[in-house]
């Protein structure tokens, strides 16, 4: 089976013609972002889309309706999301079959947006994505659905696996650190799964709860052009804890801002104090966000030097030395509510 961003143009072009009975004016471009799933930009004379094609592995239908479902709760209650165009078999999933393997495909309006990085946000920005986080994780906790999502436990990292540094070792990503790196590399992951193997913190904990985007970051919260955040991929929700929502929002600050630790502090303080007047907070979510943070970071460090030694690709490995960074930070610098007010 090939990726969904190794399909062909032509590939794309035919299936979205056939579903849609419309005409595609020029070959579908692929679009960046994602890791397994793939959107392809289709144009008509008339609109543009965004063909999201999942890959077949691991996705399930029934999954994938549940996404859209979250789109259509999160529009109805006043939150930009993806608006799903339905083919004429009236049905939002489609299959596209390629060489014998079966890829579920839903096409959306494209919308234009506009991706800031953390160097680039303003802290009014900042102010305004907090608030339609929380207000997202407010609606969601009166989801009709809420049952029916899976929900996550924690530990999400894979960090019981003790040889699991040796995924960096034999993959592509290791080219990207030069060789005296490798062993300080190797005392931070010890010294990650070290700390998040003597902590307690696991659901039942009385964290407080919501329906998750699962990835959220600057990369998945975009700006309209009247100034409104649009959210949208959805595909790793689950129904979880909020603190770890909000660590994953403060990873991401920092991963791909290429911004500094000061920077990110400044960043992160506004997002969190800003989410905290929409959305409260518990003592103990708050003493849980250093815990998450780290375990996000963990996960992530894992999972793509994982696809990279399994498909024998480069996984965001320049992204890795970023968590890396700030994974070391973390490990030296205990986060507390007065560390996330700005203060070292």
């Amino acid at each position: 089976m090939i990726s969904p961003k190794e399909l062909s143009p032509a590939t794309i072009k035919s299936f979205i013609e056939t579903t849609h009975e419309i005409k595609v004016i020029n070959p579908p471009e692929l679009m960046l972002g994602g890791t397994e799933n793939a959107g392809w930009l289709v144009e008509t004379a008339e609109n543009k889309y965004v063909a999201k094609v999942f890959s077949q592995a691991g996705e399930r239908i029934s999954s994938i309706y549940d996404e859209l479902y979250l789109y259509e709760y999160l529009l109805a209650n006043g939150v930009h999301a993806p608006e799903v165009v339905k083919p004429k078999t009236g049905s939002p999933v489609n299959i596209l079959v390629a060489d014998g393997f079966e890829y579920p495909v839903v096409t959306m309006r494209l919308e234009r947006l506009k991706r800031l990085s953390s160097s680039a946000i303003t802290l009014p920005e900042v102010e305004l994505l907090a608030k339609t986080v929380a207000q997202m994780h407010k609606i969601f906790q009166t989801y009709p659905r809420k049952d029916q999502i899976a929900k996550m436990s924690l530990p999400l990292s894979p960090s019981v696996v003790s040889d699991g540094f040796d995924d960096l070792i034999f993959s592509p990503n290791v080219k990207v650190f030069h060789e005296n790196e490798l062993e300080t590399l190797r005392i931070t992951d010890e010294r990650l799964v070290s700390y998040i193997k003597m902590q307690t913190i696991s659901t039942p904990t009385p964290l407080k709860e919501s329906i998750l985007h699962g990835d959220l970051s600057l990369g998945h919260a975009r700006f309209l052009p009247d100034g409104s955040i649009y959210l949208f991929d959805f595909s790793d929700f689950s129904f979880g804890p909020i603190i770890w929502e909000l660590a994953t929002m403060l990873s991401y600050f920092y991963k791909e801002g290429g911004v500094s630790i000061g920077r990110w502090l400044e960043i992160g303080s506004h997002f969190f104090n800003q989410y905290k007047r929409h959305m409260s907070l518990t003592s103990n979510d708050i003493d849980a966000l250093h815990y998450c943070l780290i375990d996000r970071l963990l996960f992530e460090i894992r999972t793509l030097n994982n696809i990279s030694r399994r498909e024998h690709i480069l996984a965001d490995a320049e992204g890795n030395k970023n968590r890396y960074n700030l994974a070391r930070f973390l490990i030296d610098h205990h986060l507390s509510d007065k560390l996330l007010s700005g203060g070292m």
